[in-house]
């Protein structure tokens, strides 16, 4: 994986979450998630 900075397991962890109890996902937390914590992993 080329950007060591990025919570990949993070990612992939949610998005087996969201596939998997999709009825039971708390958006709030997702678009904070999104928009706080890994926002700034993408920016390397």
């Amino acid at each position: 994986m080329r950007h060591r900075s990025v919570l990949w397991r993070a990612i992939t962890g949610m998005q087996h979450e969201i596939v998997h109890d999709y009825m039971f996902v708390d958006e709030d937390f997702v678009w904070k998630m999104a928009t706080e914590d890994l926002a700034p992993s993408w920016k390397c």
